[in-house]
């Protein structure tokens, strides 16, 4: 009979602390969240952005390929071109076109400290133009004012398709009206190294891209010139005089990661501090963290979806809002702080009960006596 007890006792327990876990957790979806507020606008600006392209190009060039591209985004690039630069992961790709990425943006800059009317400074690749897309929306749903310097050059499966470049993206959602920013100045990037294909036209395409975009050139002549370059845009993004609150970096581009073997192990999301000792070869992203600015660095989108609980290559395209990172967080730490209460609570009853309970050595006499 004792040992009945002593069983039900600990099932009780653990039925009553995974209650806890459980009214917790679902305590996150309620009450006001100013925050969750901003994070869905983000989220909704992107997902009207896909719809604003998708009609765009179906117009322009007939139906989306959707062996690649099977939520049919028009975000989804072509294996290689004259303007592709390296190779890229098509799931990784997919991935990024999930609207509320743009709300996971909001939230890693809001962690860094940006509010509304704060100076942001901008690097975006034509590798990955839906994050670039969930950039501005962000930006645009908490108000920053951004200095943004946009590349041409595109991995593949991202905007590299000549007539289909981030800044032809770009000038289609503004002048939709789905964006307020564009890029303040706009350079070649990888195709530069690269040579833009075996007979130069990449180098063409992404000049005639430029052209069309109306948008300020930065001449820059890849890795022999990286250092001069890294400068440069450090001036342009206003590290010294009109100091970023954050510094958004999209991609893997040369002038962000720098010439040193480290750069390429940036972490995922929020960056506060620099990881390195300052090397003259450093890129945007190491000088911002060595002045003090952190960095939201998007890059690596299995390990960011895994963190933020957004899923991996997703068809069809998730619901506006979903995830874990779009939940609200009104009540989050008062739920957290009574649930540990509640459980301390549970524990406390259980040990007293267990004292009073009769020792071994008291049944037996009162076995032997009885």
């Amino acid at each position: 009979m004792a040992r009945q007890l002593e069983s039900r006792g600990w099932w009780v327990l653990a039925l009553g602390a995974v209650g806890i876990w459980i009214a917790v957790d679902r305590a996150r979806w309620l009450g006001d969240d100013p925050a969750q507020a901003v994070r869905v606008e983000a989220a909704r600006t992107m997902a009207r952005g896909i719809e604003v392209l998708r009609e765009e190009r179906i117009r322009r060039a007939g139906p989306i390929d959707a062996r690649n591209d099977p939520n049919r985004t028009a975000l989804i690039g072509k294996a290689y071109t004259d303007l592709t630069t390296t190779l890229g992961d098509l799931e990784a790709k997919r991935t990024s076109t999930n609207p509320n990425l743009a709300g996971l943006v909001a939230e890693l800059l809001q962690q860094a400290g940006a509010r509304p009317g704060d100076p942001v400074a901008v690097a975006c690749s034509g590798s990955f133009p839906a994050l670039n897309l969930a950039v501005f929306a962000a930006v645009q749903a908490l108000e920053l004012q951004p200095t943004i310097i946009s590349s041409v050059g595109a991995s593949s499966f991202g905007a590299n398709e000549p007539g289909w470049t981030w800044l032809d993206l770009e000038q289609v959602l503004a002048e939709r009206g789905v964006l307020r920013h564009r890029s303040d100045w706009v350079a070649l990037g990888g195709i530069v190294d690269e040579g833009g294909g075996l007979d130069g036209t990449g180098l063409l395409e992404g000049a005639a891209a430029i052209r069309r975009s109306g948008r300020p050139v930065l001449e820059e002549g890849g890795r022999k010139s990286l250092v001069a370059d890294v400068r440069r845009r450090l001036e342009l993004l206003g590290a010294g005089e009109r100091r970023p609150r954050v510094f958004v970096n999209v991609g893997g581009g040369l002038t962000s990661l720098g010439g040193v073997s480290e750069g390429a192990m940036f972490p995922p999301g929020l960056i506060r501090r620099a990881l390195a000792p300052p090397d003259p070869r450093d890129g945007v992203i190491a000088r911002m963290l060595e002045a003090g600015i952190p960095v939201v660095h998007l890059l690596d989108l299995r390990r960011l979806a895994r963190a933020h609980g957004l899923p991996w290559d997703p068809m069809p395209l998730p619901a506006v809002p979903s995830g874990t990172v779009m939940r609200p967080r009104g009540l989050g730490r008062w739920a957290a702080g009574v649930g540990l209460v509640a459980l301390g609570a549970l524990l406390l009853m259980a040990s007293r009960c267990w004292q009073k309970r009769p020792r071994p050595e008291e049944i037996a006499s009162i076995r032997i006596h009885g």
